[in-house]
């Protein structure tokens, strides 16, 4: 007689298995998103952080034709920024001098302060987050 105890050893092994992958899977392939509303003068942005960027919600919906993505990723390989700036924040000049922005401070509902990168087309990302690019 043949011995089918194994296949039913299996089969009630699948389900647990499956359950377990799906969870693993998840939580691998959906980051953790966060968004805040800041305010710039009386002006409000929706932001959301993502993998470590953190830029207006319309440029992370649409990363491949936002001007702030697409000039932060230009900086990859950039040098380090000399010391000796007179107090001056590296990514803000990063910000002017290499991707054409203007740095704007936002305040969030909790009454937190961020600087932010703006770019010409109104995309804006933090200035924070200007060094996972450089990296």
């Amino acid at each position: 007689m043949e011995d089918t105890g194994w296949m039913m050893r299996t089969y009630r092994a699948i389900p647990g298995f499956l359950i377990l992958y799906s969870c693993l899977m998840n939580s691998t392939l959906q980051a953790e998103t966060h968004e805040s509303i800041y305010r710039i003068g009386e002006t409000y942005h929706l932001i959301v952080s993502e993998n470590g960027i953190s830029a207006n919600r319309d440029c992370m919906a649409f990363k491949d034709t936002c001007l702030a993505i697409k000039k932060a990723k230009t900086l990859r390989g950039l040098a380090s920024i000399e010391s000796g700036l007179g107090g001056k924040n590296p990514m803000s000049l990063i910000c002017s001098k290499k991707m054409s922005g203007r740095v704007v401070v936002a305040t969030n509902e909790e009454g937190d302060s961020n600087s932010f990168c703006v770019l010409p087309d109104d995309s804006m990302i933090a200035t924070a987050s200007l060094n996972n690019f450089i990296k």
